[in-house]
């Protein structure tokens, strides 16, 4: 087969050039005719050293590369996926690349030394909103103070003495080789992190017939999922497809009506148990932020709910997201004098709740919202799989329409399964974590 020349763009930088190469190594092995040359552009975040990222434009380390894509000087770009913007400059089409690194994020030392090191008003070097919004909550006298330049002037900066800690990225340092860097990894309960942390994404011209081969990397391919969550998950689903290279096709079941009653004061309680996104919109919705309790909280799609209002729970199953995790963590963290307070749906049930009881703290149970019926078609678009993310949404879409066939059957996770099981068609997927991306990651797997 006759080769094919790409000329790839990257920001020059030590880690975005070892990860491009990196990148490309893994395309030629699944197009071998492919011969690349690198070409280093200078990004506007690469230049200005000095502002805060907090504060800078979405696209300030790709602008430079979409302008070369657009001109024709480069014939694609590889960039750290968290990097791009929401919203791409009309003629680019861009999608992750199917090899992705630990999204935790890491908090890093001076050299040598550990978390116990730290004095008692340490200072932290922060170069994002929710890694200050964490640093506010696990270190509270902590110096929050702003930090910039690449991976290697960071680390520089701290072992000279001018920070104490640092937040990291485990997969900016793994590619770098930098493992022995990694001191306290941070649970993504504890941390929520972008979606695209650790992916690599591929930039490409929309049009462009000598580079449209490249989709075939794409980790979902285009398939064409139908997802029947939620409008809180719908445009987070939507959006994580879309990136993977798939279709969405939008087809909420279930609409969140808040229902609470009874006027709540948080100030009689010491915990708040939130346990879905769902439950963490509805309660901002209809309680002030000030003066929360603790908060126990399942799975990152609460962690980010949360992060949304600038919190961060206090505490959080590190893995299991189910009833039990919750129960489990509990014991640890209640006593007979604690009064704790759990807010839910009408269908989530009081099994949780009889579960918190037995670590003899007083639990009261309140709804919060309710989980309706949403209007639907009569008909179903055509579609590769289907996707659930909770039993609500398994019993609504198996009383109106037909049991689907020759369809692939993705669950967020086991009580939707076991859902899926009594309607009588079980699940052909579950992912190990109950989340939209783990489920997404999952379906991207090779024979699926």
């Amino acid at each position: 087969m006759k080769s094919i020349h790409l000329t790839v763009g990257t920001r020059p930088s030590k880690l975005a050039i070892t990860q491009t190469k990196a990148a490309l190594e893994q395309i030629k092995k699944q197009i071998p005719h492919l011969q690349f040359s690198l070409l280093p552009i200078t990004s506007t975040g690469d230049q200005d050293r000095t502002i805060d990222l907090r504060e800078s434009p979405s696209d300030f380390f790709s602008r430079e590369l979409d302008e070369a894509l657009l001109s024709g000087k480069i014939d694609c770009a590889i960039h750290s996926a968290k990097d791009l913007p929401p919203t791409l400059p009309d003629g680019i089409d861009t999608f992750w690349l199917p090899w992705n690194e630990d999204p935790r994020d890491t908090l890093i030392f001076q050299k040598g030394k550990t978390r116990a090191d730290l004095p008692p008003n340490p200072k932290m070097g922060i170069s994002s909103q929710r890694r200050a919004d964490y640093c506010s909550t696990h270190f509270p006298n902590g110096i929050p103070l702003t930090i910039r330049g690449n991976i290697e002037e960071r680390l520089a900066q701290l072992d000279e003495g001018k920070y104490n800690l640092l937040i990291m990225a485990i997969a900016a340092l793994n590619r770098l080789g930098l493992q022995d860097r990694i001191d306290q990894p941070i649970e993504t309960t504890e941390l929520p992190v972008p979606d695209a942390q650790g992916y690599l994404a591929l930039s490409i011209r929309s049009q462009d017939s000598t580079t449209a081969f490249l989709r075939t990397l794409a980790p979902l391919h285009n398939r064409k999922i139908l997802l029947t969550c939620s409008e809180i998950l719908q445009s987070k689903a939507a959006r994580l497809i879309q990136n993977m290279g798939g279709t969405p096709l939008p087809f909420p079941l279930i609409q969140i009506k808040n229902s609470l009653t009874e006027k709540i004061d948080l100030t009689d309680y010491n915990w708040l148990v939130l346990t879905s996104p769902s439950a963490v919109r509805s309660f901002f919705e209809q309680f002030q932020k000030k003066s929360l309790p603790k908060l126990l909280i399942c799975g990152s799609g609460s962690a980010e709910e949360l992060a949304r209002h600038g919190i961060v729970a206090d505490a959080a199953p590190r893995s299991e997201f189910n009833t039990d995790a919750i129960a489990q963590l509990a014991k640890t963290l209640f006593t007979s004098t604690d009064r704790v307070l759990r807010l839910r749906s009408q269908k989530a049930g009081t099994q949780l709740t009889e579960l918190l009881r037995e670590t003899g703290a007083t639990v009261h149970d309140h709804i919060l919202y309710q989980t309706l019926p949403a209007e639907t078609p009569n008909q179903l678009p055509d579609f590769d799989t289907l996707f659930f993310a909770s039993s609500s949404a398994v019993e609504l879409f198996f009383n109106r329409y037909p049991t689907p066939k020759n369809k692939t059957v993705l669950a967020i996770g086991n009580p939707t399964a076991k859902a899926l099981e009594r309607a009588g068609r079980p699940a052909d997927l579950i992912p190990e974590q109950a989340t939209l991306l783990s489920s997404f990651q999952i379906l991207a797997q090779p024979n699926t």
